[in-house]
């Protein structure tokens, strides 16, 4: 019976005390809850309008609408609020889903917010999301938070019909890395992704969202080291350290003298013939 008690206070230890690094939902499991869904279209209709869903159909979820327009928009969205109970926050969201094709996939279109901040827009023309029929994971940075409104929209228009809508599999919201730069000798100038970042080694960047970056380092009078490419990882510290050596002061070169005085003596010698002659 101690046994069992101490196993259940372990497994409400992890579940609902310990830190948690990453939001990650997933419809297949998770379903609809807490979301709210809206829908709309405008236009000269040709038939039934109305919205589809949402569902969970085959293990992802399903919302969108089915019109009949001729020539109209239509459009669908949904939202949901998640708060950090570490107090961490997020700065970093990761989308999979696909979206129906269109035959006018310039008008195909689809946006993500982060607290009403839009940190990803798009149409069918590029990908993600495309327009093949194919899953698309969308990655980007916010600003961090630990309360994040997701708001994922998409519609069409023109608009036609029949069905424009899109398949929800799962979405992640990371908490942030750092990324610490020291170079020898210290205060070398760092750079990010080509950007002068303002700071010189050595610095911590916190806060950073998690990703790939290119960075280098600059200091007057040594050779610039090659550019390093770093992963920047949920909750940990990646670490560069730049060796710079001194430039090489090349020794300036001088023309040689010895053209000049040869010439120099020829018209001596020319010189002085002829005043000899003239004597």
């Amino acid at each position: 019976m101690k046994k069992m008690l101490l196993f259940g206070f372990l497994i409400f230890l992890i579940v609902c005390i310990l830190p948690v690094a990453a939001l990650d939902w997933n419809w297949s499991i998770d379903g609809w809850n807490g979301w709210s869904h809206t829908a709309s279209w405008s236009g000269t209709e040709t038939g039934p309008n109305y919205e589809y869903g949402p569902f969970i159909v085959n293990g992802y979820g399903v919302f969108g609408t089915n019109v009949s327009l001729l020539a109209g928009m239509t459009s669908t969205s949904v939202q949901n609020t998640f708060i950090d109970p570490t107090g961490t926050g997020w700065n970093y969201i990761i989308f999979k889903g696909r979206i129906t094709e269109s035959d006018v996939p310039v008008g195909r279109w689809m946006k993500i917010k982060i607290n009403n901040q839009e940190v990803f827009s798009g149409n069918a023309l590029s990908y993600p999301p495309g327009n093949n029929g194919q899953n698309f994971e969308i990655k980007r940075s916010f600003p961090l938070s630990d309360i994040v409104t997701v708001n994922i929209s998409n519609g069409q228009s023109p608009a036609w019909g029949p069905y424009f809508g899109m398949r929800y599999y799962s979405l992640e919201l990371i908490s942030p890395g750092s990324l610490e730069v020291k170079s020898s000798p210290s205060h070398a100038k760092i750079y990010i992704n080509g950007e002068d970042t303002g700071k010189v080694a050595k610095w911590t960047f916190d806060d950073m969202a998690p990703g790939d970056y290119d960075v280098y380092v600059t200091l007057e009078g040594y050779t610039t080291p090659a550019t390093e490419h770093v992963t920047v990882m949920s909750e940990q510290t990646a670490k560069l350290h730049f060796m710079l050596k001194k430039d090489k002061t090349p020794v300036p070169e001088f023309p040689s003298p010895y053209p000049a005085i040869t010439i120099i003596g020829v018209l001596g010698v020319v010189f002085y013939i002829k005043r000899t002659r003239e004597n």
